[in-house]
C-alpha cells in the first residue's frame, strides 16, 4: 500500500485551519464537492464524497487535537 504525506503552509492561523479540518464529515471547504455522506463518529468513521461509481470513500484512522494531525485512508476511488 502506498502512503502519501502532504505538507505545506497556508496563510491562516493553525486554530482557524484546525476548526475546518477537525470535523471529518464537513467538507464544504473542498471545491466542487456537492454531496457527502457520513457513517459513524470519531476514529473509524467514514465519509463518502460524491455519488455513484465516482464516489470517494475515506475512513478516519486517527485524529490528534493536541498536534492538529488527522490520518485517513482512501478506501475507494483513490
Amino acid at each position: 500500500m502506498a502512503k502519501v504525506m502532504v505538507s505545506g503552509e497556508i496563510d491562516v492561523s493553525a486554530e482557524r485551519l484546525w476548526n475546518l479540518l477537525e470535523d471529518f464529515g464537513s467538507v464544504g471547504w473542498m471545491p466542487g464537492v456537492t454531496s457527502v455522506a457520513v457513517q459513524g463518529q470519531g476514529e473509524g468513521m467514514s465519509r463518502t464524497i460524491g455519488e455513484g461509481e465516482q464516489a470517494i470513500v475515506e475512513v478516519l484512522e486517527s485524529i490528534d487535537e493536541e498536534t492538529h494531525q488527522i490520518g485517513y485512508t482512501i478506501t475507494q476511488n483513490n
